[in-house]
């Protein structure tokens, strides 16, 4: 088999694997290396009387590359089977734009391990009738998906559409402006992500999995004996940890301790279909417009929440959308 990164291309890793895969599976490999012509790679094949021809590329300018081998094989009369991979190939890809080329079998493998069991089926002459017919039926069905999809009309399109239930819909708040919330330990830990806690603790944010463990200490310590042994030493300082904090958690939660949320409630009253402003209680804030249906980016809502609560934002914002009015 002689395989070969194509030209433009310097990628080898999943070449390489491929090399070692296939010798110890009983195949002859001849590997070309990377940046490899066409012209090259099909006078090989054809000076050595190669059985199979591999190609790699890890970016997309190869698949083009990919095409151009697949061509000149046709051109010389070739009838090998062809396999392609690497992160650029894919079998939709292969199907489209390579196997056409070619009258040849053309082969998207996947990984290497799967390489050696594909090589057999089609090298052997008792069963490549049958696995060409299918990998050309399969192919055939990916090209007729792809050129020509199956769009419906307007009109059942507009039919399908989800129809929401309003009875759903967010209420708007009672109140408007800055109002303080006070929320008890017990309703807030169930909505504690732990990944953050255990990062800020010096711990792989994995061992945050103990939050999930419930039960006596028992199955605790069979989650602890589940964990790779190097990390059971950490994992054994993450359940403490995690024990210690849900302990502080209930105590607070017993005493009655509350935590004091500021937030501030600000209605969006649709003034036509191209804007939005801001309805504050006192009157006095001035606000930005923005279209109603934009979306924004983290960093832009981060920038809009400075405008409207200045340097010191609510711990929290949650938008609800209804029909022209976000409520903050």
């Amino acid at each position: 088999m002689v395989i070969a990164t194509v030209k433009g291309d310097v990628h080898d890793i999943g070449k390489n694997i491929v090399d070692v895969v296939m010798n110890c599976n009983g195949f002859g490999m001849k590997d070309l290396g990377v940046m490899v012509p066409p012209e090259r790679i099909v006078d090989t094949a054809m000076e050595s009387g190669a059985r199979f021809v591999g190609l790699s590329g890890l970016i997309t300018p190869s698949l083009g590359e990919m095409c151009a081998v697949a061509r000149l094989m046709e051109e010389r009369g070739l009838t090998i089977p062809l396999f392609v991979g690497g992160a650029a190939a894919s079998e939709l890809h292969t199907a489209v734009k390579i196997a056409p080329c070619y009258s040849g079998p053309v082969v998207y493998t996947r990984d290497a391990a799967s390489l050696p069991g594909e090589a057999r089926r089609f090298g052997n002459p008792a069963t490549r009738p049958e696995a060409e017919s299918r990998l050309r039926e399969r192919q055939r069905e990916l090209r007729e998906r792809h050129s020509a999809p199956e769009l419906m009309s307007a009109e059942e399109a507009y039919g399908r559409r989800h129809i929401f239930d309003k009875s759903l819909m967010a209420p708007a708040p009672t109140t408007v402006g800055e109002i303080t919330a006070e929320v008890g330990v017990g309703e807030l830990a169930a909505y504690i992500n732990w990944r953050g806690f255990f990062t800020a603790w010096g711990l792989d944010a994995s061992l945050a999995s103990i939050a999930s463990v419930e039960g006596c200490d028992h199955c605790r310590a069979q989650w602890l004996a589940a964990t790779p042994e190097k990390q059971r030493l950490k994992a054994a300082e993450a359940m403490q940890l995690f024990k210690e904090a849900t302990l502080v958690g209930a105590v607070s939660s017993n005493i009655g301790a509350q935590i004091f949320l500021k937030l501030v409630l600000a209605v969006y009253i649709s003034l036509d279909s191209h804007s939005v402003v801001p309805s504050l209680s006192n009157k006095t804030t001035c606000f930005p417009v923005y279209p109603p249906c934009q979306k924004f980016s983290k960093k832009q809502i981060f920038s809009i929440m400075l405008e409207i609560f200045g340097r010191n934002p609510p711990i929290c914002a949650v938008f609800c959308f209804r029909k022209g009015e976000i409520y903050l």
